[in-house]
């Protein structure tokens, strides 16, 4: 149930204007598209970077100018979810930490072949994602992934895993975003 309602706002929040061009560049209806690709290809492992852009063709790409639309929309969700793959993690902030450790793992495993190390906190202490995401982004530093929230500025985290050698390429993509404002783990959230 959290999901969902997690799920509602983050659709509230995130859908809306059309992304800023960077000026002399020609709009066109691929160009969300395009950009939630190659983010697909930073976040995941290739094998599972080629499902997604698959998928991503299948669906009618060209209704989704809007890269904060795409990038919330409720087939992209649906496709990642059922498929097991680790682009972001959409939590609510009512979510057990648990649960945010459990994605993290999973995501470092499946796309970077990376493993964190047992018992960074006590999670039954520390059971709300707000009490560790700054710990979590210490220990990914030791990997060199950095934690990322995409910040729809709600009571939502939507966060992705990157490593530091595509961060560069990843703030300029996430630069297009209009609702939503990436954020480091070192900022506040």
């Amino acid at each position: 149930m959290i999901f969902a309602e997690a799920f509602e706002s983050f659709k509230r929040n995130a859908v809306g204007q059309f992304y800023p061009l960077k000026e002399g560049t020609k709009k066109n209806r691929s160009t969300g598209v395009q950009m939630i690709k190659r983010l697909a290809e930073l976040a995941l492992n290739r094998e599972n970077s080629i499902r997604i852009n698959k998928f991503l063709e299948s669906i009618n790409g060209n209704h989704y100018e809007n890269i904060d639309a795409l990038f919330s929309s409720q087939k992209l969700m649906n496709y990642i979810s059922q498929e097991s793959l680790c682009l972001y993690g959409f939590f609510n902030w009512k979510t057990e930490s648990q649960e945010f450790d459990y994605f993290i793992r999973q995501a470092l495993k499946d796309n970077f072949k990376l493993q964190l190390k047992e018992n960074i906190c006590n999670l039954s202490k520390k059971n709300r994602i707000h009490h560790i995401y700054k710990i979590y982004g210490q220990e990914l530093e030791k990997l060199q992934v950095k934690l990322c929230l995409m910040d729809a500025i709600s009571d939502n985290y939507t966060i992705m895993l990157i490593r530091y050698k595509d961060y560069y390429e990843f703030k300029k993509i996430a630069s297009n975003f209009e609702k939503f404002k990436m954020k480091e783990y070192k900022e506040q959230w």
